[in-house]
């Protein structure tokens, strides 16, 4: 079965910028290679999703899964013009990420697409703090 059929295109109709997060010791070969979802983990390797550049279409999720689910991981900002672009309709990363929309392309992004997202300390401990927050509060229920 075609993977693709499965999810809806999604049309990008704001300013063709995306947020991708990956482990910061992929850093140098994105910055030379671009993002190519042939490459890199298989984020899901027992599920049937096809192998796709992940993205969110806000930085704020992008940043919150690089710090906690990457464990201090890369943000980069992806100019989206030209890409096929489908909605991922199991976003299944967690609570914390309710109300999250991410997105796939199975398209190579060109280094010349992307540009890495400067996190300041202060940011990534501040989602820290969130999130601890958070753990508490569930832990109360």
């Amino acid at each position: 079965m075609d993977h693709l059929t499965k999810f809806e295109l999604f049309e990008n109709t704001s300013n063709n910028k995306m947020y991708h997060a990956s482990p910061n010791n992929q850093h140098e070969s994105i910055l030379k290679n671009g993002l190519d979802p042939e490459l890199g983990d298989k984020t899901w390797p027992d599920n049937e999703y096809p192998n796709g550049v992940y993205l969110f279409d806000d930085i704020d999720m992008a940043i919150k899964y690089a710090v906690i689910i990457l464990d201090d991981g890369d943000v980069w900002e992806v100019d989206t013009n030209g890409l096929e672009i489908h909605t991922d309709p199991e976003c299944t990363i967690g609570t914390f990420f309710e109300g999250v929309n991410s997105y796939y392309t199975t398209n190579i992004i060109n280094p010349d697409n992307i540009r890495p997202v400067d996190i300041s300390d202060e940011t990534k401990d501040s989602v820290w703090h969130q999130h601890e927050h958070w753990l508490f509060l569930l832990s109360l229920s």
